[in-house]
């Protein structure tokens, strides 16, 4: 199900942002797919992240963070954190960043 909606949804929408960093967490999770994609949930995260969902981008962050991707995971995190994200100002809290 997540599969065939992640080629059906307008990413310019509020509700298509928030519906693409949603299918991130279901795909990277393998909720509602065949087979888990780390792959897949990056693209929607990104899409997600860069028109501004704040889900997207601490997700987004958090994958960067799992990857040792240090300064994109605490930029996605920033950003996130300027929308209000509790986990992301937790996240930046933990990694020592103000």
């Amino acid at each position: 199900m997540a599969e065939e909606l992640t080629n059906n949804i307008s990413h310019g929408s509020e509700t298509g942002r928030a519906i693409s960093g949603a299918l991130g967490n279901a795909v990277g999770t393998g909720f509602g797919v065949k087979t888990p994609s780390y792959f897949k949930a990056l693209e929607l995260y990104l899409k997600s992240a860069n028109q501004g969902d704040v889900l997207g981008q601490y997700s987004l962050g958090k994958m960067y963070e799992e990857d040792h991707r240090q300064d994109e995971a605490i930029e996605n995190y920033r950003l996130a954190a300027a929308q209000g994200n509790p986990y992301a100002i937790d996240s930046l809290q933990r990694l020592g960043i103000k």
